[in-house]
């Protein structure tokens, strides 16, 4: 059901907001958008089924500002289908995405459209600054690249931050605009997040693979609220069958678009450290030799595994115990 939607209205930047239960946060990030220096967008809310009154707050919102599109879903789907629907109605030169408990400077959208307009750009790259218990964590890019922008972001995400322990700087989705024509073009999606995640980082590799002109605002104006209340901090969105899956979804990316032969060694990097990572949590973490023996007998039949753990090479644990485990569990794969 899809309420207020003008197709005379050609916005220059469609924002996509799945709404669940954003609580006390809502009215911040609606406004955060609505207040733009940037008017002419629209705003596309799908309501995910919400229990916390967030329905009735985005429909007032909706009754007094025409930008406002709103999507019901009849059932829960998660953030990943919901982004979907949006994509299915979004009008917008470029398409832009945020949670619904975020906020972002008001003057966002017109700083990446004007990039985006001077560079010609697929994408424009936004700088996230993550919030969590009053301390501050800015994801900022190297001033000096060896490589152009796209390769350097496609190759950290692929190989998960590489041999940094932090994560991929463009790990999200949230301060980035999308050129909506590419999106359609090439049918990019989201996967559901109900089997696979992490969904941000594959609707980034999928669209880098298919852009050309890629740039950058370093300039941190999107602020993310790492609260415990929303779906990242699920448990069960990062539970080891759905970041295997990503895995997976990555490989095969690589080769449906014929890019295994430039992207393998981030990819034995990335996929390295994300299985290490989880042979660990499932056995340290809940002290199961017999889960740990079903995890690695799925890992086995993997078409890239032997790959993965022949040429991985990245430094082990620090931690001795960690260290060995780490060992047994690679000697075993490859």
């Amino acid at each position: 059901i899809i309420l207020s939607y003008d197709i005379l209205f050609m916005p220059k930047v469609s924002i996509i907001v799945p709404v669940y239960n954003a609580g006390i946060y809502l009215k911040g990030c609606l406004d955060s958008i609505l207040q733009q220096t940037l008017c002419d967008i629209e705003v596309i809310l799908i309501l995910d089924c919400p229990t916390d009154g967030s329905d009735v707050i985005c429909q007032k919102y909706a009754e007094k500002d025409n930008r406002i599109k709103i999507i019901w879903n009849e059932k829960n789907l998660h953030i990943g289908l919901s982004r979907n629907k949006g994509l299915e109605i979004a009008t917008g030169e470029y398409i832009a995405f945020s949670d619904n408990d975020d906020y972002r400077e008001l003057c966002m959208y017109e700083k990446l459209y004007e990039a985006a307009k001077k560079e010609n750009a697929d994408m424009v790259i936004g700088v996230t600054v993550n919030e969590e218990e009053g301390k501050r964590h800015i994801f900022n890019y190297p001033s000096m690249l060896d490589v152009k922008l796209r390769e350097f972001v496609i190759s950290d995400l692929i190989a998960c931050g590489g041999v940094r322990d932090d994560y991929p700087l463009c790990i999200n989705i949230h301060p980035h605009l999308y050129r909506r024509s590419l999106i359609e073009e090439k049918n990019i999606r989201f996967v559901d997040t109900k089997k696979i995640a992490p969904e941000d980082r594959l609707f980034n590799i999928n669209f880098l693979l298919h852009a050309n002109n890629v740039t950058l605002v370093s300039t941190p104006l999107y602020f993310h609220r790492m609260l415990l209340t929303s779906e990242a901090h699920n448990k069960s969105y990062m539970e080891s069958s759905r970041f295997i899956a990503y895995i997976d979804t990555v490989y095969s990316l690589l080769i449906t678009n014929n890019v295994w032969d430039i992207y393998q060694n981030d990819f034995v990097m990335g996929a390295g450290k994300n299985l290490i990572n989880i042979a660990t949590t499932e056995f340290f973490g809940v002290f199961s030799l017999k889960r740990l023996y079903r995890l690695l007998l799925n890992l086995k039949r993997k078409p890239y595994i032997k790959h993965v753990f022949q040429h991985y090479d990245l430094p082990l644990s620090n931690v001795f115990y960690h260290r060995i485990f780490e060992k047994l569990v690679i000697s075993y794969l490859k």
